[in-house]
């Protein structure tokens, strides 16, 4: 009988040693900053990423494949959670997203660059009834968290029957009754950056019914996304909508954004991706 007490006691301490083997390890929580790397990776987007290694010492840059939704350096999947160090680009290198950045940054990789003379143009919002028969400006809610700013998509839809492109857009603040062009260049965006932020064809051209977006906008207050266009019959027109204190986080003209600690740019209504080493700003200080 102890014998057979004494066996049934020795299978089960060895089921329970099996078990706990076989037991996977409990993931560990991703930083904030990683789990909005994995929102963009969801998207099946064309972005650059680059991660840092070695994992646990980062020293050098190697770019990241994505695989379905998978992360693959050099034939090798890297676990999201062992990431300490990446950077997130658009096709055209701006720099969109990054953790622990450090220098010298990939090759081709740069932040948005400011003019020197920032234009001051108001929006003559009449102009905006000549594309409503051409397309249409929609917001929606960004999939990529970061953290208490105000986030969200914006869409462009061609609703004519020609082809249409982009030549040139711009946000414009309320400053008084008028709406004035400020962007983080103190420019209008190019042709190039819509292609590359809006996922747009290479050449420009969105079909009849096509949609295109940029899935990562914040900020909050009063102002105007504006896009000028054309045809490819060679007629030009405008298209643009209002953004009302999008979405909950409405703090007003001049609301005071933080990073790493460090006030950045005190940012007008609109704000665009983040400026400086934690990603990419559009919309400039007011």
């Amino acid at each position: 009988m102890r014998t057979l007490l004494f066996i049934i006691a020795l299978v089960a301490l060895l089921v329970v040693a099996y078990g706990l083997m076989r037991r996977q390890p409990r993931p560990r929580a991703l930083t904030a900053e990683l789990r909005r790397l994995k929102s963009y990776l969801e998207q099946d987007r064309n972005f650059c990423v680059y991660i840092g290694m070695p994992l646990n010492s980062p020293s050098r840059w190697q770019r990241a494949e994505i695989k379905n939704r998978s992360i693959h350096v050099t034939d090798r999947v890297v676990n999201l959670e062992d990431i300490t160090s990446f950077v997130i680009a658009y096709p055209n290198g701006q720099i969109l997203d990054s953790q622990n950045l450090f220098y010298p940054l990939p090759a081709g990789f740069d932040y948005i660059q400011q003019t020197t003379m920032p234009r001051r143009d108001v929006l003559d919002l009449s102009i905006l009834d000549s594309g409503a028969s051409h397309a249409k400006v929609t917001f929606g809610h960004s999939a990529v968290p970061y953290r208490e700013r105000s986030q969200y998509s914006t869409t462009i839809q061609n609703t004519s029957d020609l082809r249409i492109r982009v030549t040139r857009f711009a946000g414009y603040v309320r400053i008084g009754d008028d709406y004035v062009l400020d962007t983080i260049t103190g420019d209008y965006f190019s042709a190039e950056e819509f292609i590359s932020w809006y996922a747009a064809p290479k050449d420009g051209w969105i079909s009849p019914g096509q949609s295109v977006c940029d899935p990562v906008n914040n900020g909050s207050g009063d102002g105007y996304w504006v896009y000028f266009c054309e045809s490819e019959n060679g007629k030009e027109f405008a298209v643009g909508a209002r953004l009302v204190g999008w979405p909950t986080l409405s703090k007003g003209g001049g609301a005071t954004i933080r990073y790493r600690n460090t006030t950045r740019y005190s940012l007008g209504p609109l704000a665009r991706a983040s400026v400086g080493p934690s990603s990419l700003k559009k919309f400039r200080a007011t």
